[in-house]
């Protein structure tokens, strides 16, 4: 039986809904096909494609859509199945209430159905039904008929939970018939199949954006406005929107926290949030602060955040500060060198202070340096020439090796604004050793206590051998041990 497409109207939300019912009409005998084409009323929010016959063979069955060779295993063969598409139109959606089909088979035709769809990409069986025909059992979606020659009809599967409502694009449901008693059986849907719904044209939604995406500012500006821009405001509700600081340092936006901005309901004017930048004092360099929109309400449809949904807000420093720093980062001498320059640099000098700053041995052995710890250099007002500390490098006559020496620059104090040490902020001085080795033993041979001796010499007058060598010198200096002797 054909059911028309019902003219009702409802409202969900706010946006009028129309219901409709979809049938493809099984009458007569036109129906041993694989591809059936939807013939029922058109339906303005959705087009229905052909119902399909996939991996079994068509048979012939008046008012109904049946095919043989279905699975005789007790699960599911997911390439046998009898389905159709529905895609929903653009400027639409769709909400779901149910499909309206029978079942029926031959007498060795599928014992076990159940519909899946690609909601899930067809993983699970859909559970529920608000109608079931009384010859039929659902266990958790899969519909169990009796192993007879028969057909049930009124069925209707629930497709009313949310995963069926608000559709766009396209869906496609799937109907699985299984554990046939022979491949020769048949079955499938037994007369019209319907699907039940409601279509609704989407409505406009409000959508929040910043009107630009970043700008620049000196740090003595003040105060600036970041404006935010509505589009598609509800006439009846607020719009709010919280615009939240994700990057930089809130101190120098005066300790920034998040501030809510709302747009009054039928206002489509600009907003704006209004950020105090920090003057304070402090060489501190340029920073960027980041902002961005996050948590809209209110408005009308589902609200959103535009493209421009951060910002960036440039802070250029506006404070010039004295700094110091060591002219170069290393350098290598002789211990006999004498005396080392180690040279501090001055930039941004004050015209009116002057500037002081302590060199100090932080790690290595003073004592390679006359007993060196702490120097302090004066830069005087108004002068940006380089400093110097002179050191004495001690040539000590040791051979104590290569020395490492590591400076810092401490305390520093006056020049102008908040004085600071740049980048060379620490040096090394390496010290070679110019001093060689005396008095070493070169070559010995072993004797008794030595470890390696193989001589065995016992003291005493008697173990001086009175023979002498053919040049000693003088006499009778030669130790003998056994029947052999060394000169001494």
């Amino acid at each position: 039986m054909f059911i028309a497409i019902s003219s009702v109207v409802a409202v969900n939300s706010g946006i009028a809904q129309t219901p409709f019912t979809a049938t493809y009409n099984l009458s007569g005998g036109g129906n041993n096909v694989t591809s059936f084409n939807y013939n029922g009323s058109a339906i303005t929010g959705a087009a229905f494609g052909p119902l399909l016959k996939a991996g079994i063979t068509s048979t012939s069955s008046n008012n109904n859509y049946r095919g043989s060779n279905w699975t005789t295993a007790t699960s599911i063969n997911t390439g046998m199945y009898i389905g159709f598409t529905i895609t929903v139109q653009a400027g639409y959606s769709l909400d779901l209430d149910g499909i309206n089909f029978g079942l029926g088979r031959s007498a060795d035709g599928p014992l076990l159905w159940q519909w899946r769809s690609s909601a899930d990409t067809y993983g699970a069986a859909i559970p529920g039904y608000s109608s079931l025909n009384g010859g039929l059992t659902n266990t958790s979606g899969v519909l169990s008929n009796p192993d007879a020659n028969s057909s049930w009809t009124g069925n209707v599967l629930d497709l009313t939970g949310a995963t069926y409502q608000g559709l766009t694009g396209t869906i496609t449901f799937r109907l699985y018939g299984y554990d046939a008693d022979a491949a020769g059986g048949t079955g499938g849907l037994q007369g019209n199949i319907s699907i039940i719904g409601e279509y609704s044209p989407l409505g406009t939604n409000t959508s929040v954006q910043f009107a630009s995406t970043g700008s620049t500012v000196s740090e003595g500006v003040g105060t600036v406005n970041l404006s935010l821009e509505i589009t598609d405001e509800d006439a009846t509700n607020d719009t709010e929107v919280d615009v939240v600081l994700i990057t930089g340092a809130p101190g120098r936006v005066n300790s920034y926290t998040t501030q809510t901005v709302t747009f009054p309901a039928g206002s489509s004017a600009d907003e704006t949030v209004t950020i105090t930048v920090t003057d304070n004092g402090l060489c501190d360099g340029n920073t960027i602060i980041g902002f961005e929109l996050q948590n809209i309400t209110g408005g009308q449809g589902t609200p959103t955040i535009g493209g421009n949904d951060t910002y960036d807000l440039s802070i250029t420093d506006n404070d010039v500060c004295t700094s110091v720093s060591y002219a170069v980062t290393s350098a290598t001498v002789s211990e006999g060198v004498g005396t080392y320059g180690v040279t501090v640099n001055i930039s941004d000098f004050s015209t009116t202070q002057a500037t002081y700053v302590d060199v100090a041995l932080v790690t290595g052995n003073g004592a390679r340096i006359n007993g060196f710890t702490s120097q302090t250099v004066t830069f005087p007002a108004n002068s940006g020439a380089a400093q110097t500390v002179t050191l004495t490098v001690t040539d000590n006559a040791s051979c104590d090796g290569e020395a490492v020496l590591t400076f810092g620059l401490e305390n520093l104090t006056g020049g102008q604004g908040t004085p600071f040490v740049g980048t060379n902020s620490t040096r090394t001085l390496t010290i070679n050793d110019n001093d060689g080795s005396s008095g070493h033993v070169i070559a010995r041979q072993a004797f008794d206590g030595l470890g390696t001796d193989n001589w065995a010499i016992t003291s005493g007058a008697g173990n001086i051998s009175t023979n002498a060598g053919g040049s000693d010198f003088p006499a009778s200096s030669r130790i003998l041990s056994g029947s052999s002797s060394w000169q001494t």
